[in-house]
């Protein structure tokens, strides 16, 4: 029979536990809850914008972007409402954010060509030159970043492949003292051919 103690002691991890369980499962509850309620908010948002409610539209977008989105549709849209808006530098903002974020994460999650098909126009051309400026700049980012990497290796390749202080030659010609007195092993003497039973 087990003591009083251990019961209470494997009772008290259990609630321990269990608490953990809570908490931690509430936290992941709410924030599906509120990555729901961004996308619904989204969702909201992209029908008053083919609507033609633009202002409606923009103050849904914003309120995802106070949310912690980073979708960049959210952006886009935002920004071409504002476009629509005659809020020229704005929009150029949120476009660039957008294509910010795309570039970071280019499109597995959020289908952005899909989202983006039924703008066109002189809308989607604007667009579109803030989303492939934003790919150069990644794909340049990425390759001063491989170029740094590159020259901080070849910088310490001296240090990793040649000594500071140079072998004399006689070390190297010369057979050290420790093995000048040691015995010659005899060499091996080669194997008998192997004949095959007659």
């Amino acid at each position: 029979m087990k003591s009083p103690c251990r019961v209470c002691a494997g009772a008290l991890g259990l609630w321990t536990a269990l608490l953990l369980v809570v908490v931690c499962g509430s936290h992941t509850v709410a924030e599906a809850q509120d990555t729901t309620e961004i996308t619904a908010l989204y969702g909201r948002g992209v029908h008053a914008f083919f609507a033609g409610q633009a202002s409606q539209a923009e103050e849904m977008f914003s309120d995802c972007v106070m949310a912690g989105s980073t979708d960049p549709r959210v952006y886009y849209f935002r920004g071409v409402a504002r476009l629509r808006q005659g809020r020229q530098y704005e929009a150029e903002e949120d476009l660039k954010l957008g294509a910010m974020y795309e570039a970071r994460d280019p499109g597995m999650r959020y289908g952005i060509g899909n989202a983006l098909q039924r703008i066109q126009g002189p809308e989607r051309i604007t667009l579109e030159e803030f989303r492939r400026q934003a790919r150069v700049e990644k794909v340049q980012q990425r390759r001063t970043q491989t170029r740094d990497r590159y020259e901080q290796l070849r910088s310490r390749e001296a240090d990793v492949l040649h000594r500071s202080q140079p072998v004399p030659l006689e070390q190297l010609v010369e057979p050290s003292v420790e093995f000048q007195g040691a015995e010659q092993t005899p060499a091996l003497e080669p194997a008998a051919p192997v004949t095959a039973p007659p």
